[in-house]
């Protein structure tokens, strides 16, 4: 309110701006509404040439169709257009959505009510909600490694063989080329316990490593997955009955962080029959899709064997549950270990001690999980017009072009808000971020930088803005107050009072009635006066 007043103020010279209430005074009708009510695709990142199913769906508010028209754009282009049918009030499809090129995009969702219709003409009274924008990722697979406790050639029979296929379902297809083959999101790899560091030496690191049911890793495994953490790895700890819990409190732990895990795994505990996972009270983002609320099927495994996990003395952060069974035991806990993050899973990985393992849910689940934390959120809520946007990752003094929604060009260049030297030169040079202060405008925001690369940047319109509702008066005119205009409640004050200011008051209406009435007399009483005068 405040930056629309001053706006208006440096107009020069200041004309006379006025507010009019239009719907006070007019008959009440039924708000006729297109809005997007749910956009989530089915993983929160992908890799080139995957094609990754979008659910979209969209609400219908007092308008009588039977299709809606859904135009999908990825980076200001239409990607692809389809007619959704109506049911009830709501239109829901899939979206099959693939992007070849690495890089951060927007995804932009958009409902119109379809022009076949032969009902009557459908007018939607409110636009802002027919379309939302979307920050989507697209990244090269997630190297992940794994590490059998009870390695094994017989298939599935080794403790992280389950997982694989979790992590990389199509691996295993028996398309006959690779340019057929679907592709995975997750790369993973055997590697044999001991072997970690030498391993890594010369290759890229990779980003999540899981260990199964091992029961003592070797010493120089342990500093080295110390290092892997501190420096944003992720590593994702599984039960069993070989693990030596003793071992893992005294080995992996640092002088300077303190205990790599969070909890100690404790006493084993057995169930028969085994007791049910506890979907009722998922709150961590990528695990929200499998609460009970959301009719996910997690609740559909048991467990018949876990690990107690205790709190450990020394930690420097909090552990948060992110599941637990039924009984209120902890089965997955995340903890923060500098960079990077910790999973205590209780009970194992494949199904010496639970039925998760053999279920479908077993597959999205982790890999939302694990590519939630190797990677981040790749598709988000955009940020909202009004408030700072802001680019992750680049050089510090990097010359980058922005370009709004509607098409203005500005120049902006790479800072650091922390500007302490780094002592890490190499960081340091793409530790840098693109702040513009204040998008205004909702829309996909394009970055160029002067070698050419592209990044996209979402910015949606504020929730507030699209609660539709009748404001109070009293509100409006302290609205109207506050930006220096003149309210008035309805069209006819609004007529009456620009009539007055044009012709006056209706009693002058009447005087000037008069005077043209006197003035046309007066000729006529002259020639009267004169005759008499003569005579």
């Amino acid at each position: 309110m405040p930056g629309v007043a001053q706006r208006i103020e440096d107009i020069k010279p200041v004309p006379d701006f006025a507010w009019v209430d239009p719907f006070q005074d007019s008959e009440a009708t039924a708000f006729q509404n297109i809005r997007v009510h749910r956009v989530e695709p089915q993983t929160t990142v992908a890799v080139p040439g995957q094609t990754v199913p979008w659910f979209v769906e969209a609400r219908i508010d007092a308008m009588d169709l039977r299709n809606v028209d859904l135009t999908v754009r990825v980076n200001g282009v239409v990607n692809q257009q389809k007619v959704v049918p109506v049911s009830g009030n709501s239109a829901t499809t899939v979206v099959p959505l693939r992007i070849d090129e690495t890089g951060r995009h927007v995804v932009e969702i958009a409902f119109a009510a379809n022009q076949d219709n032969t009902t009557a003409a459908a007018e939607d009274h409110f636009s802002p909600d027919d379309r939302v924008w979307r920050d989507y990722a697209v990244i090269d697979p997630v190297s992940v490694w794994l590490i059998d406790g009870q390695p094994s050639d017989k298939p599935l029979a080794s403790d992280t063989d389950f997982l694989a296929v979790a992590l990389s379902p199509f691996s295993l297809s028996g398309q006959a080329s690779d340019t057929a083959r679907p592709v995975d999101l997750f790369r993973t790899r055997k590697i044999r316990a001991g072997r970690l560091k030498s391993d890594a030496t010369g290759q890229a690191e990779p980003s999540v490593i899981v260990m199964a049911n091992v029961a003592k890793p070797a010493p120089e495994d342990s500093t080295w997955l110390i290092d892997f953490v501190q420096r944003g790895g992720t590593l994702v700890i599984f039960g069993g009955p070989s693990i030596d819990a003793t071992w893992y409190d005294q080995h992996l732990t640092s002088a300077e962080y303190g205990p790599l895990m969070l909890m100690s795994f404790g006493e084993v505990r057995q169930a028969t029959p085994g007791v049910p996972i506890d979907d009722s009270k998922l709150v961590y983002p990528p695990l929200v899709a499998f609460s009970q609320q959301e009719k996910g099927t997690l609740g559909s495994a048991s467990v018949t064997g876990w690990r107690e996990l205790v709190k450990r003395e020394g930690a420097k952060a909090e552990p948060q549950v992110l599941i637990r069974l039924e009984n209120g035991d902890p089965l997955f806990v995340l903890g923060d270990f500098g960079k990077g993050h910790v999973i205590q899973v209780a009970t194992t990985s494949n199904e010496t001690w639970t039925t998760l393992p053999l279920r479908p849910v077993f597959l999205p689940l982790m890999q939302r999980l694990l590519s939630h934390l190797a990677v981040g959120r790749g598709a988000i809520d955009a940020p909202v017009a009004g408030q700072p946007l802001v680019v992750d990752g680049v050089a510090e003094a990097s010359k980058w072009t922005l370009t709004t929604p509607d098409a203005q060009t500005h120049g902006i260049v790479g800072v650091q808000e922390d500007h302490a030297a780094s002592s890490d030169n190499q960081a340091a040079e793409v530790d840098a971020k693109l702040i513009w202060p204040v998008a205004r405008l909702a829309g996909g925001y394009r970055f160029e930088s002067e070698d050419g690369k592209i990044v996209w940047s979402a910015v949606n319109v504020p929730a507030a803005d699209l609660k539709v509702a009748m404001v109070d008066p009293t509100m409006i005119a302290q609205a109207a107050e506050r930006l220096g205009v003149k309210y008035y409640a309805s069209t006819s004050d609004f007529l009456v009072d620009d009539g007055n200011r044009r012709f006056g008051k209706s009693v002058w209406h009447y005087v000037l009635i008069a005077l043209i009435a006197a003035m046309i007399l007066e000729p006529v009483v002259q020639q009267r006066r004169g005759k008499l005068a003569t005579v």
